[in-house]
């Protein structure tokens, strides 16, 4: 069967590693200044970039956003991208896709099967061998209704949580019963925390396990909170109090289930979240860390602390914040103001759980001038907070755009 591929309003999926050069990219691997190759599914497999292209990429959130290549390193397998709000980091070639590849028949090169029978998604965005999809696609679908994964997924993810409900997220749920690489080739630090492809949860994008990712008690592998369908709440940064299995090893939906947590832990994980959002160590505990408390205590999901009647909570904080100088420093050892707290460290709070990551390495001290890497951190964060990720809608918008610019114009993504 012949077909000619058009462009999807939906085709969307890549991912963001922000780094300061390719340098750091090699750093980041061992200093070989060359990614371990990872086998990704045919249909992840990127095209070729110039300078000049304008791409999406997915951030470390799980998220997309649009960009424009500024310069292509084809040894490290990595771009500089602009985005939207001026910011550039250099991105991993295999997360990024090019709006032109959307606007031009589907590439089928690298596909290892051959060129026989070619099924085409709806909306059509690219072509696929039956095969080659993961998961595989039904010999004889119906062409009129049948969506592809990168499709899927560029519409149902969302920030607090992907789709629960209609038909992207019951595709979505169908689709993430099977990852589209093989985890035994992903290379792991000893606490498994990262790994040396950057490679994670459903999408194959990086991430940052301490910044709203849940790990599967099963396998291991870290996933974004853009990409689950199964909490009730949006997750706060350094929180791992869930017990978690994805898709993949339950072969059907998410199961999560919240650990308790003691008043030292909520004091722990409150300051850890503000410190990485306001990028300040020390808060006041009436005006940020009770006020903070107080405004989430429904989306917290404390168990047995949530019957706390309202004028007990301050006196169990502060208790906790006072008792625990192992985890917190008071502004008053500092010559500071008494009511100010802090961490001793930046780091989230342990779990007691036998399925948390065992975090051999020293936290990072935050008392004295940040870390190393720090600053470019903070940019990452920034960017996540100023920049807009892709809705559907909005892709759709753009693409009707690209299609009626001329060469000699470059786009200003606004």
């Amino acid at each position: 069967m012949q077909s000619i591929c058009h462009p999807c309003p939906y085709f969307a999926q890549g991912s963001v590693f922000p780094l300061t050069s390719p340098e750091a990219l090699g750093q980041s691997v061992g200093g070989a200044g060359i990614l371990t190759p990872l086998p990704l599914s045919p249909s992840l497999a990127p095209l070729p970039l110039s300078e000049g292209d304008d791409v999406l990429a997915r951030w470390s959130d799980g998220l997309l956003y649009l960009g424009n290549v500024k310069r292509v390193d084809g040894v490290k397998q990595c771009c500089l991208v602009r985005f939207e709000d001026n910011s550039e980091f250099w991105v991993l070639r295999k997360d990024i896709h090019s709006c032109e590849a959307f606007l031009q028949s589907a590439s089928l090169k690298g596909c290892m099967w051959e060129v026989r029978e070619i099924v085409l998604p709806f909306p059509p965005c690219k072509g696929y061998h039956p095969e080659c999809h993961i998961p595989s696609i039904d010999p004889d679908p119906d062409s009129n209704t049948w969506i592809c994964r990168q499709c899927v997924f560029a519409v149902a993810t969302k920030r607090g949580g992907a789709l629960k409900r209609g038909r992207f997220a019951r595709l979505m749920q169908l689709m993430k019963v099977k990852l589209p690489y093989q985890l035994s080739a992903l290379d792991w630090d000893p606490q498994h925390l990262t790994n040396q492809q950057q490679c994670y949860c459903y999408c194959a994008g990086p991430g940052e396990w301490n910044l709203k990712m849940l790990q599967c008690g099963s396998c291991g592998q870290w996933f974004h909170e853009a990409c689950t369908q199964c909490l009730a709440k949006p997750l706060l940064y350094g929180d791992r109090f869930y017990e978690f299995q994805c898709s993949a090893c339950t072969n059907g939906p998410e199961t999560i289930q919240r650990l308790p947590m003691s008043w030292v832990d909520l004091a722990h994980l409150v300051l850890y979240h503000l410190s990485l959002c306001c990028k300040r160590k020390y808060f006041d505990f009436d005006h940020e860390i009770l006020s903070f408390t107080n405004e989430n205590w429904e989306s917290l999901l404390l168990g047995k602390l949530s019957d706390t009647p309202r004028q007990d909570r301050c006196h169990n904080l502060l208790n906790a914040l006072n008792s625990h100088k192992d985890r917190f420093v008071s502004g008053k050892e500092i010559k500071k103001k008494k009511c100010l707290f802090g961490l001793q460290v930046r780091a989230p709070p342990p779990l007691t759980s036998d399925l948390s990551p065992l975090i051999t390495d020293p936290p990072i001290n935050i008392s004295e001038g940040g870390r190393e890497g720090g600053r470019e951190r903070e940019r990452e964060r920034e960017r996540n907070k100023d920049s807009k990720p892709v809705s559907a809608e909005r892709f759709g918008e753009v693409l009707l755009w690209e299609q009626r610019k001329t060469k000699a114009k470059r786009p200003r993504w606004m």
